[in-house]
């Protein structure tokens, strides 16, 4: 059986672990913008985009030949955002 003071020991730092975990923003520069079949997309320059989000993926897998990234956006968004703009998704 637990003891009570271990119990809220470790709610606390439970609590404490989950309040401090921060969601990362994938950000960057858009270089082009395009409109395909009614779908939005933002272009980015792959040396500047993470598009795969985190650490220790290997990223040689998905080379993209014009070395090129992107991503698709709501209408709102696309009319937002200029060519040069930086862009995050959080």
């Amino acid at each position: 059986m637990i003891n009570p003071k271990n119990f809220k020991f470790i709610i606390s730092i439970f609590a404490f672990a989950l309040l401090a975990c921060e969601k990362q923003d994938r950000c960057g520069v858009i270089i082009d913008k395009v409109v395909i079949e009614d779908r939005y997309y933002f272009i980015f320059d792959s040396d500047d985009f993470n598009q795969f989000g985190g650490t220790g993926i290997n990223q040689t897998i998905y080379y993209v030949p014009d070395n090129r990234s992107s991503g698709e956006v709501n209408e709102g968004i696309y009319n937002k955002f200029k060519i040069g703009e930086e862009y995050c998704q959080s």
